[in-house]
């Protein structure tokens, strides 16, 4: 009779959990919950990185779309009005139909300016201006990670040499300009920067 109690007694303590198997075990889930969270979290700053460079692609891809077919109609580029961060030339035909108009003989700036179109190289948007009226931004979010100017123009000459101004003497033998582009994206706290560059041959030039 006394064995039997004593080795319910017995079995009855090997069946209970004592304090530092509880804390280990609660230990270990915090362990593998912390991994799991770490991973979610890895996971949605990958997505919002991922979002933030799309964005900043989608700036510069679309505002160079538009750009391109353009400039490369200019008929002459106009070098007061000219310079490494903005461009300004004479349109000879109606090149374009939407999504505004351009006719013969208006002039076309393009350059970077505030929110509501006013030039300025600390601003990020990328504007279109017709006869000296803003008409579009074609894109925002124009800035390099050091704060300068997200939008550059650089000259190509006939010699094949590359200029980042121009005036009255070096226009003369201007074939084509690069225009190189520099979007910030942004999404959850997460930035990317983004650098795009198209040369355009320019075969209108008088």
């Amino acid at each position: 009779m006394m064995s039997r109690a004593m080795s319910r007694s017995r079995l009855g303590h090997e069946a209970g959990v004592t304090l530092v198997e509880l804390l280990m075990s609660a230990a270990v889930l915090a362990l593998i919950l912390g991994a799991i969270g770490a991973m979610y979290l890895a996971g949605i700053r990958a997505w919002y990185s991922e979002t933030a460079a799309a964005t900043a692609d989608n700036q510069a891809r679309w505002a160079l779309k538009w750009m391109m077919p353009v400039v490369r109609e200019a008929r002459r580029v106009r070098p007061a009005f000219s310079n490494h961060h903005r461009l300004t030339f004479i349109q000879p035909q109606a090149q374009l139909t939407a999504p505004i108009s351009v006719t013969y003989g208006d002039t076309i700036s393009i350059y970077l300016g505030d929110a509501a179109g006013a030039a300025s190289t600390s601003g990020n948007s990328l504007w279109f201006s017709r006869n000296g009226t803003p008409v579009r931004a074609l894109a925002h979010g124009l800035v390099k990670p050091d704060g300068s100017p997200g939008f550059e123009v650089e000259y190509i000459k006939q010699d094949g040499s590359v200029q980042t101004d121009v005036d009255q003497t070096t226009v003369h033998g201007l074939v084509g300009v690069r225009l190189i582009l520099t979007a910030r994206g942004h999404k959850g706290g997460q930035i990317r920067y983004l650098t795009m560059a198209r040369t355009v041959p320019l075969r209108n030039l008088e």
